[in-house]
């Protein structure tokens, strides 16, 4: 094939990835929770539709890092998006320090762009599609 046809078909397919609206997300803040040893952090998730076909929708979730893990792991081996999303890079897990500021702070920003990164690759863009993408997504 000539290099027009190979740049055509790579036109064609960057066009089929498109996603009509993006899940937007933010993480605006964590919390630590409990005391002692039973302690641990969790991290607030906002999913923002915008535009969809019912209008503007945020869905506002709670989250533990060990649960945004779970969920890579299950994309990555199942599903429709398994090897796209085994590419993406999730973030490290930090062992010592787990419980402090500059640690949460860090895991937030590292996150929050992750799960960016994968609703884009997995090209969600309404509530029932998060819903069916993984039950990680779902208001509880």
């Amino acid at each position: 094939k000539t290099n027009k046809q190979k740049d055509d078909k790579e036109i064609v397919l960057q066009k089929e990835r498109e996603c009509p609206g993006p899940v937007l997300v933010r993480i605006p803040r964590h919390y630590t929770i409990g005391s002692g040893r039973s302690s641990h952090v969790e991290y607030e998730v906002e999913l923002m539709i915008i535009g969809g076909e019912e209008g503007d929708y945020v869905r506002k979730i709670f989250r533990r890092f060990s649960e945004f893990r779970d969920l890579h792991r299950r994309l990555a081996r199942h599903g429709a998006h398994g090897k796209n999303v085994a590419k993406l890079i999730f973030p490290n897990r930090k062992i010592f320090f787990s419980l402090s500021t500059s640690v949460s702070n860090s895991r937030q920003k590292d996150l929050q762009s992750y799960l960016s990164n994968m609703l884009d690759t997995c090209c969600i863009s309404s509530k029932e599609e998060l819903d069916l993408l993984d039950i990680f997504f779902r208001a509880t």
